[in-house]
Protein backbone atom coordinates (compact mmCIF):
# COMPACT_ATOMS: atom_id res chain seq x y z
CA UNK A 1 0.00 0.00 0.00
CA UNK A 2 1.18 3.74 -0.43
CA UNK A 3 0.87 6.33 2.44
CA UNK A 4 1.50 9.97 1.83
CA UNK A 5 3.42 11.67 4.80
CA UNK A 6 1.70 14.69 6.27
CA UNK A 7 5.39 16.44 7.28
CA UNK A 8 7.01 16.22 4.00
CA UNK A 9 4.46 15.29 1.50
CA UNK A 10 6.58 12.27 0.22
CA UNK A 11 4.70 8.85 -1.13
CA UNK A 12 5.95 6.10 0.73
CA UNK A 13 5.09 1.91 -0.14
CA UNK A 14 4.04 0.37 3.07
CA UNK A 15 3.85 -3.68 3.19
CA UNK A 16 0.88 -4.81 4.50
CA UNK A 17 2.20 -6.73 7.49
CA UNK A 18 2.72 -3.38 8.47
CA UNK A 19 -1.19 -1.93 8.65
CA UNK A 20 -1.99 -0.79 12.25
CA UNK A 21 1.37 0.38 13.09
CA UNK A 22 3.40 3.68 13.77
CA UNK A 23 6.12 3.94 10.95
CA UNK A 24 8.65 6.91 10.74
CA UNK A 25 9.38 8.58 7.92
CA UNK A 26 12.72 10.03 6.87
CA UNK A 27 11.73 13.08 7.14
CA UNK A 28 11.38 12.32 11.05
CA UNK A 29 7.75 12.45 11.09
CA UNK A 30 5.63 9.08 12.80
CA UNK A 31 2.47 8.57 11.21
CA UNK A 32 0.04 5.50 11.76
CA UNK A 33 -0.52 3.09 9.53
CA UNK A 34 -4.63 2.50 8.71
CA UNK A 35 -5.65 -1.03 9.50
CA UNK A 36 -6.22 -3.46 6.45
CA UNK A 37 -9.91 -3.50 5.23
CA UNK A 38 -11.90 -6.83 6.08
CA UNK A 39 -12.57 -9.37 3.70
CA UNK A 40 -15.81 -8.34 1.72
CA UNK A 41 -17.47 -11.66 2.64
CA UNK A 42 -17.08 -10.36 5.81
CA UNK A 43 -19.02 -7.46 5.07
CA UNK A 44 -22.66 -9.35 3.46
CA UNK A 45 -24.42 -10.67 6.23
CA UNK A 46 -26.34 -14.13 5.99
CA UNK A 47 -29.78 -14.27 4.02
CA UNK A 48 -32.76 -14.44 6.73
CA UNK A 49 -34.60 -17.87 6.72
CA UNK A 50 -38.43 -17.64 5.57
CA UNK A 51 -40.98 -17.50 7.53
CA UNK A 52 -42.97 -20.83 8.36
CA UNK A 53 -45.97 -19.68 7.77
CA UNK A 54 -44.92 -18.76 3.96
CA UNK A 55 -43.36 -21.64 3.16
CA UNK A 56 -46.17 -24.11 4.36
CA UNK A 57 -48.94 -22.17 2.21
CA UNK A 58 -46.81 -22.13 -0.87
CA UNK A 59 -46.43 -18.68 -1.71
CA UNK A 60 -47.46 -17.37 -5.32
CA UNK A 61 -45.68 -15.12 -7.34
CA UNK A 62 -47.56 -11.80 -6.15
CA UNK A 63 -45.99 -12.39 -2.98
CA UNK A 64 -42.42 -12.61 -4.00
CA UNK A 65 -41.88 -9.28 -4.98
CA UNK A 66 -43.05 -8.26 -1.10
CA UNK A 67 -40.37 -11.06 0.37
CA UNK A 68 -37.40 -9.73 -1.28
CA UNK A 69 -38.45 -5.89 -0.29
CA UNK A 70 -38.84 -7.58 3.43
CA UNK A 71 -34.94 -9.27 2.87
CA UNK A 72 -34.03 -6.08 1.38
CA UNK A 73 -35.38 -3.60 4.14
CA UNK A 74 -34.08 -5.99 7.03
CA UNK A 75 -30.61 -6.28 5.55
CA UNK A 76 -28.50 -4.30 8.02
CA UNK A 77 -24.41 -3.27 7.23
CA UNK A 78 -22.13 -4.69 8.69
CA UNK A 79 -20.29 -2.86 11.92
CA UNK A 80 -16.95 -1.02 10.79
CA UNK A 81 -14.27 -2.71 13.24
CA UNK A 82 -12.04 -0.05 15.04
CA UNK A 83 -8.79 1.39 14.10
CA UNK A 84 -6.08 -0.65 16.57
CA UNK A 85 -4.10 1.46 19.05
CA UNK A 86 -0.56 1.04 18.64
CA UNK A 87 1.03 0.94 21.90
CA UNK A 88 4.42 0.79 23.11
CA UNK A 89 6.58 -1.39 25.54
CA UNK A 90 4.64 0.35 28.35
CA UNK A 91 1.21 0.49 27.01
CA UNK A 92 0.68 3.73 26.20
CA UNK A 93 -0.50 5.19 22.99
CA UNK A 94 2.80 6.76 20.77
CA UNK A 95 1.01 9.20 18.83
CA UNK A 96 0.47 11.02 21.90
CA UNK A 97 4.32 12.02 21.98
CA UNK A 98 4.38 13.74 18.44
CA UNK A 99 4.23 17.32 19.64
CA UNK A 100 5.66 18.75 23.11
CA UNK A 101 5.05 22.12 24.77
CA UNK A 102 7.22 24.00 26.86
CA UNK A 103 5.08 22.36 29.80
CA UNK A 104 6.15 19.26 28.85
CA UNK A 105 9.74 19.89 29.72
CA UNK A 106 9.56 21.66 32.76
CA UNK A 107 11.36 19.52 35.23
CA UNK A 108 8.98 17.25 37.55
CA UNK A 109 9.32 17.92 41.46
CA UNK A 110 11.28 15.14 43.28
CA UNK A 111 8.77 13.22 45.67
CA UNK A 112 10.41 12.54 49.12
CA UNK A 113 12.10 9.55 50.04
CA UNK A 114 10.46 6.99 51.80
CA UNK A 115 10.62 7.38 55.51
CA UNK A 116 11.19 11.30 55.85
CA UNK A 117 9.67 14.21 56.88
CA UNK A 118 9.72 17.70 55.77
CA UNK A 119 10.91 20.00 58.39
CA UNK A 120 8.67 21.58 60.13
CA UNK A 121 9.84 25.37 61.45
CA UNK A 122 9.51 24.97 65.59
CA UNK A 123 8.20 28.55 66.97
CA UNK A 124 10.64 30.04 68.29
CA UNK A 125 10.79 30.76 72.67
CA UNK A 126 7.46 32.47 74.01
CA UNK A 127 5.29 30.97 70.81
CA UNK A 128 6.10 33.88 68.48
CA UNK A 129 7.26 33.80 64.88
CA UNK A 130 9.21 35.49 62.39
CA UNK A 131 6.22 37.89 61.41
CA UNK A 132 5.97 39.59 65.05
CA UNK A 133 8.38 42.52 65.79
CA UNK A 134 11.00 43.21 68.20
CA UNK A 135 8.86 45.31 69.78
CA UNK A 136 6.19 43.45 69.85
CA UNK A 137 7.37 41.07 71.71
CA UNK A 138 9.32 43.32 74.19
CA UNK A 139 5.32 43.95 74.86
CA UNK A 140 4.35 40.61 74.84
CA UNK A 141 7.69 40.13 77.10
CA UNK A 142 6.57 42.85 79.59
CA UNK A 143 2.81 41.45 79.98
CA UNK A 144 3.75 38.32 80.53
CA UNK A 145 6.18 39.60 83.68
CA UNK A 146 3.45 41.67 85.26
CA UNK A 147 1.32 38.60 85.63
CA UNK A 148 4.46 37.32 87.47
CA UNK A 149 6.28 40.14 89.29
CA UNK A 150 5.41 43.52 90.35
CA UNK A 151 7.29 46.63 88.23
CA UNK A 152 8.92 48.23 90.09
CA UNK A 153 7.48 51.77 91.08
CA UNK A 154 8.38 54.85 89.11
CA UNK A 155 9.26 57.17 92.87
CA UNK A 156 11.02 53.99 94.11
CA UNK A 157 12.92 53.63 90.92
CA UNK A 158 14.07 57.47 91.12
CA UNK A 159 14.92 57.51 94.65
CA UNK A 160 17.34 54.96 93.79
CA UNK A 161 18.93 56.61 91.27
CA UNK A 162 19.52 59.64 93.35
CA UNK A 163 20.92 57.40 96.35
CA UNK A 164 23.20 55.40 93.52
CA UNK A 165 24.32 59.57 92.24
CA UNK A 166 24.45 60.45 95.66
CA UNK A 167 27.23 57.62 96.74
CA UNK A 168 29.04 58.51 94.10
CA UNK A 169 29.35 62.01 93.15
CA UNK A 170 28.61 62.43 97.48
CA UNK A 171 32.18 60.86 97.60
CA UNK A 172 34.32 63.96 96.19
CA UNK A 173 32.96 66.12 98.29
CA UNK A 174 33.31 64.43 101.19
CA UNK A 175 36.94 63.22 100.21
CA UNK A 176 38.15 66.52 98.87
CA UNK A 177 38.68 68.74 102.05
CA UNK A 178 39.61 65.79 104.01
CA UNK A 179 42.26 65.13 101.32
CA UNK A 180 43.16 68.56 101.21
CA UNK A 181 44.53 68.77 105.36
CA UNK A 182 45.94 65.27 105.41
CA UNK A 183 48.31 66.59 101.91
CA UNK A 184 48.80 69.92 103.71
CA UNK A 185 49.78 68.00 107.28
CA UNK A 186 51.89 65.87 105.30
CA UNK A 187 53.64 68.24 102.99
CA UNK A 188 53.44 71.62 104.08
CA UNK A 189 51.84 74.17 102.08
CA UNK A 190 52.68 74.03 98.11
CA UNK A 191 54.02 77.49 97.32
CA UNK A 192 52.78 79.91 94.79
CA UNK A 193 55.95 79.95 93.06
CA UNK A 194 56.26 76.45 91.85
CA UNK A 195 55.62 75.12 88.41
CA UNK A 196 55.84 71.71 88.67
CA UNK A 197 53.54 69.62 90.59
CA UNK A 198 53.66 68.75 93.71
CA UNK A 199 53.22 65.68 95.37
CA UNK A 200 50.84 67.15 97.84
CA UNK A 201 48.61 67.83 94.83
CA UNK A 202 49.74 64.26 93.21
CA UNK A 203 48.46 62.81 96.66
CA UNK A 204 45.41 65.27 96.71
CA UNK A 205 44.21 63.91 93.40
CA UNK A 206 45.29 60.20 93.59
CA UNK A 207 42.98 60.38 96.49
CA UNK A 208 40.05 62.48 94.94
CA UNK A 209 39.90 59.18 92.58
CA UNK A 210 40.21 56.72 94.90
CA UNK A 211 37.22 58.01 96.67
CA UNK A 212 35.44 58.73 93.95
CA UNK A 213 35.96 55.33 92.46
CA UNK A 214 34.35 53.08 96.19
CA UNK A 215 30.64 54.20 95.08
CA UNK A 216 31.33 52.31 91.74
CA UNK A 217 33.09 49.55 93.23
CA UNK A 218 30.71 49.16 95.92
CA UNK A 219 27.79 48.98 93.55
CA UNK A 220 29.60 46.85 91.47
CA UNK A 221 29.92 44.35 94.08
CA UNK A 222 26.36 44.55 95.31
CA UNK A 223 25.04 43.69 91.67
CA UNK A 224 27.32 40.94 91.58
CA UNK A 225 26.48 39.60 94.75
CA UNK A 226 22.25 40.19 95.12
CA UNK A 227 21.58 42.04 91.39
CA UNK A 228 21.08 45.22 93.74
CA UNK A 229 22.89 48.69 94.07
CA UNK A 230 22.70 50.29 97.24
CA UNK A 231 20.03 52.64 96.32
CA UNK A 232 17.89 50.05 94.97
CA UNK A 233 18.62 47.78 98.35
CA UNK A 234 17.09 51.23 100.15
CA UNK A 235 14.08 51.51 98.34
CA UNK A 236 13.25 47.42 98.01
CA UNK A 237 13.98 46.92 94.44
CA UNK A 238 15.53 43.96 92.57
CA UNK A 239 17.13 43.27 88.73
CA UNK A 240 15.71 39.99 87.37
CA UNK A 241 16.19 38.06 84.29
CA UNK A 242 12.98 39.65 82.20
CA UNK A 243 12.33 36.00 80.48
CA UNK A 244 12.35 33.96 83.83
CA UNK A 245 12.02 36.35 86.76
CA UNK A 246 15.17 35.14 88.50
CA UNK A 247 18.03 37.42 89.83
CA UNK A 248 19.90 38.82 87.16
CA UNK A 249 23.32 36.83 85.85
CA UNK A 250 26.74 38.37 86.46
CA UNK A 251 26.86 39.16 82.92
CA UNK A 252 23.36 41.21 82.58
CA UNK A 253 24.21 43.03 85.72
CA UNK A 254 27.54 43.91 85.83
CA UNK A 255 28.95 43.61 82.23
CA UNK A 256 25.97 44.78 80.11
CA UNK A 257 23.97 47.11 82.66
CA UNK A 258 26.93 48.69 84.90
CA UNK A 259 29.53 48.86 82.34
CA UNK A 260 28.54 48.53 78.82
CA UNK A 261 25.85 50.88 79.16
CA UNK A 262 28.05 53.76 80.83
CA UNK A 263 30.37 53.00 77.76
CA UNK A 264 27.84 53.45 75.87
CA UNK A 265 27.15 56.65 76.89
CA UNK A 266 30.18 57.99 76.91
CA UNK A 267 30.06 57.67 72.74
CA UNK A 268 31.36 61.25 71.71
CA UNK A 269 27.86 62.70 69.58
CA UNK A 270 26.18 59.69 70.69
CA UNK A 271 26.49 59.25 74.22
CA UNK A 272 23.90 62.13 75.34
CA UNK A 273 21.50 60.79 72.73
CA UNK A 274 21.54 57.52 74.48
CA UNK A 275 21.35 58.91 77.75
CA UNK A 276 18.48 61.51 76.83
CA UNK A 277 16.42 58.30 75.41
CA UNK A 278 17.28 56.16 78.50
CA UNK A 279 15.89 58.98 80.93
CA UNK A 280 12.80 59.50 78.93
CA UNK A 281 11.99 55.21 78.95
CA UNK A 282 11.92 55.58 82.33
CA UNK A 283 8.69 57.77 82.23
CA UNK A 284 6.95 56.47 79.20
CA UNK A 285 7.72 52.92 79.33
CA UNK A 286 6.27 52.14 82.45
CA UNK A 287 9.86 52.44 83.64
CA UNK A 288 11.47 49.70 81.67
CA UNK A 289 14.38 51.72 80.30
CA UNK A 290 16.89 51.28 77.28
CA UNK A 291 19.75 49.35 79.85
CA UNK A 292 17.08 47.25 80.79
CA UNK A 293 16.06 46.45 77.14
CA UNK A 294 19.61 45.92 76.31
CA UNK A 295 21.04 43.59 79.53
CA UNK A 296 17.19 41.97 78.96
CA UNK A 297 16.35 42.60 82.40
CA UNK A 298 13.68 44.19 84.49
CA UNK A 299 13.68 46.21 87.68
CA UNK A 300 11.11 44.91 90.43
CA UNK A 301 9.71 45.20 94.14
CA UNK A 302 12.16 42.47 96.00
CA UNK A 303 8.58 41.69 97.89
CA UNK A 304 6.91 40.26 94.85
CA UNK A 305 10.31 38.04 93.57
CA UNK A 306 10.41 36.28 97.05
CA UNK A 307 6.28 36.06 98.13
Amino acid sequence: MQLKCPGCARTLKIPDSAAGKVIKCPCGKQMRVPAAKPAAAAKTPAARPAAPAMAAAGATTSHAPTASRLQSVTRTPAARPAAPVSTNAFGVDAGMFDELTETDLKPVAVPPKPGTQPKVKKPTKGGTDDYVSDDDKKRMSVNEAKQKAELAPLPQRLGAYCIDWLLCVGMFFVAAPVLSLISIALFGTPSEESESITASEIFFFVGLAIAGSVGLVLNAGLLAWKSQTLGKMICGLTIVDAQTIRRASFHQTVILRFIGWKLKCMIPFLGAMYARRDLWSLFANEGITEHDNMAGTLVVTTRSVHR
